[in-house]
């Protein structure tokens, strides 16, 4: 299904207590009732939304290892910039760990397993902004996500009411036509 349902009336040329009687072409599918019509166009648009949401989820996911990724990186770097002592100089070379230093090259920092304690430093409030950038992002698309998640549990219900309410106006119908 696709993110949109394209209902069509089709005149059945048959009148009940001076009422047309339609059926409805949904996407194509030819015969459905009123009922079947709107819930199918419902699912269409429930349908688009688990779309998103499972996009929105994945960009949550990666924003979440980037920034745990970057926090074991910062933390790595804070452990190098605590090994300087009052004894050494600004251009003597602190141990980096390696895989910090792989993980800071995969998001575009300039590191290396041996550096200065001013590049050190540097580094560490870069890579600070940085968490604290993708922290907002991450919040936004959380705040996103919680928007896509409501509007997909209100077209379920919607669904569920509209399908309801035909149910009922039928049943009322039938009872009229009846008595």
């Amino acid at each position: 299904m696709g993110a949109h349902a394209y209902i069509e009336a089709e005149d059945l040329g048959l009148t009940v207590l001076g009422t047309i009687q339609n059926a409805y072409a949904v996407n194509g599918v030819h015969g459905q009732d009123f009922g079947t019509a709107v819930y199918m166009a419902t699912l269409c648009r429930t349908a688009a939304l688990e779309e998103t949401l499972a996009s929105y989820a994945e960009l949550v996911r990666t924003r979440q290892k980037k920034l745990d990724e970057l926090g074991e990186a910062l933390s790595a770097l804070n452990k190098a910039f605590a090994q300087k002592t009052s004894k050494t100089k600004t251009s003597d070379k602190l141990p980096v760990d390696s895989a910090a230093v792989s993980i800071l090259r995969r998001y575009g920092f300039t590191a290396a397993t041996k550096m200065t304690y001013p590049d050190i430093m540097k580094l560490q409030q870069n890579v600070q902004f940085a968490l604290d950038q993708e922290d907002n992002e991450l919040q936004q698309d959380m705040t996103s996500l919680q928007g896509y998640v409501s509007k997909r549990d209100d077209a379920m219900q919607m669904a569920g009411k509209l399908m309801k309410k035909v149910s009922g106006t039928r049943q009322q119908g039938i009872r009229y036509i009846g008595s």
